[in-house]
């Protein structure tokens, strides 16, 4: 289609009937994706080779940033072997991307039918990338394989809580192409909670499809107005965000419904769910290769040990990321999961490296662990939080406030945070009427001016 026929034409696509939303092609992965689950660890392995090897083989052949690189080191696609020999290939990093996008595009792809993309910027600066309509497809295959371990159905009534924006300042607008409901994240206050919940006690879907950030606000104000729903959800589909563990707690009591999980990037280096019986992530083999790095990026590769997520492309020739350095942290659990699935297991996931704080002895603190791992009863008070870091040692709070929040719960607050910084940090507390969202809808609980990676992780005294 013509470019520009294609720029008109994409308002237009969220108003037909969802039936004529997924392609051939989307069957065909769902069904590869659906029976390959099952593969044995050598089939997976196989598999990954293969791919690593197309991927290495193209990108000397059609992406000039790669060619430059291998005659750099004076190497070539067949000097590589095995996925061991692909171990010493050069990291990549953010800064590479950013510095290099424009050679990282493959040559021998039409240009006309190339989208430019930006990732949410988790660590602060939004990263440009590139893709291919059928780059959304195969993400779209494997997104299905895991929603349907809580019984997702393509067809199931959704209601998203998530970044898109209403026309015209409105609280909701059906999406009949995928039969979901958007819900404005940027209107989640006590004067329009009430409305929008009877909307979808109105509508009464299935899923709820949402940030966490977002749910976690919106599940808040319910109950600080004794709002229910008057339906069973069958699960909360959190994305995008790290779901953390006292989000869950709260949302799942007070739904009475399961969150289901799950970790994915922009740059599409890693897709990683939680199954039907673990909350430990499986990391999808035939999506992507995935190593986790120490900070001497050494390869980890034993269980409860902390390292960044690195990750390969596997079927992304349009823009391809070799060895990736994501920025978020992970370990691996001990495996294999009785789902039966022999795919990585990811536990304890930080989230970027960004999401730590600095303590005034350059220790790093991850946010998972000081703030959110605290089961602080303060949180069933507030509204929104965010925290915001220039200087090691000194962390500002904003707080927006709900009805029952006082001062002893401020005391209590600070003083969990105090012993959980070992002292190191001086939090400081200021109330606001809101905090404002990121361009993509999201609510960022950290907003972290220093450069993270140049202080010490659990640094010793």
């Amino acid at each position: 289609m013509n470019p520009y026929l294609r720029l008109l034409a994409r308002p237009f696509q969220y108003y037909f009937p969802y039936s004529f939303k997924h392609s051939k092609e989307f069957y065909q992965w769902l069904d590869f994706v659906n029976t390959s689950q099952w593969d044995t660890p050598e089939a997976i392995a196989a598999y990954q080779w293969t791919q690593v090897k197309k991927m290495l083989d193209h990108c000397y052949a059609n992406v000039p940033y790669y060619s430059a690189l291998f005659k750099r080191l004076n190497a070539h696609p067949d000097d590589f072997r095995s996925l061991a020999d692909y171990e010493q290939f050069p990291l990549l990093t953010r800064q590479h991307v950013r510095e290099h996008y424009q050679d990282m595009i493959a040559t021998n792809i039409d240009p006309a039918v190339i989208n430019t993309y930006n990732t949410g910027g988790s660590t602060g600066i939004p990263l440009k990338i590139f893709g291919i309509k059928s780059d959304n497809t195969i993400e779209q295959a494997f997104i299905a394989n895991q929603w349907a371990r809580v019984n997702f159905k393509p067809k199931d009534r959704v209601i998203l809580l998530r970044g898109d924006v209403v026309p015209d300042g409105k609280l909701w607008q059906y999406r009949p192409s995928s039969n979901s409901w958007i819900f404005s994240s940027y209107h989640l206050s006590p004067v329009f909670i009430a409305d929008m919940v009877k909307k979808i006690n109105k509508i009464k879907p299935k899923y709820l499809h949402v940030y966490p950030s977002s749910l976690w606000v919106f599940a808040n104000l319910m109950k600080e107005q004794d709002l229910h729903f008057n339906f069973k959800l069958t699960a909360v589909l959190c994305g995008s965000e790290k779901l953390f563990d006292f989000q869950r707690d709260f949302v799942e009591s007070y739904y009475g419904t399961k969150c289901y999980s799950w970790l994915g990037l922009g740059e599409q280096t890693i897709l990683a769910g939680e199954c039907e019986h673990s909350k430990n992530l499986h990391a999808f083999p035939q999506y992507s290769y995935n190593e986790l790095i120490d900070q001497d990026e050494r390869i980890i590769r034993k269980p409860h040990i902390s390292g960044e997520i690195v990750g390969t492309t596997l079927h992304k020739y349009v823009f391809p990321l070799m060895r990736y350095k994501s920025g978020d942290l992970a370990s691996y659990a001990e495996g294999p999961c009785k789902c039966g699935r022999n795919f990585p297991l990811l536990e304890d996931v930080q989230g970027r490296i960004q999401n730590m704080i600095v303590g005034s002895d350059n220790r790093l603190f991850p946010l998972t662990a000081v703030f959110f791992g605290q089961h602080l009863e303060a949180f069933n008070k507030v509204h929104k939080i965010q925290l915001e870091q220039s200087k090691a040692g000194i962390v500002s709070i904003k707080i927006v406030k709900g009805n029952n929040f006082d001062q002893q719960d401020e005391a209590k607050f600070k003083m969990q945070l105090l012993t959980s910084t070992d002292h190191k940090i001086d939090f400081s507390i200021h109330y606001c009427d809101d905090i404002e969202r990121t361009n993509q809808g999201k609510h960022k609980f950290l907003i972290q001016h220093l450069d993270v990676e140049s202080f010490k992780f659990n640094q010793e005294d």
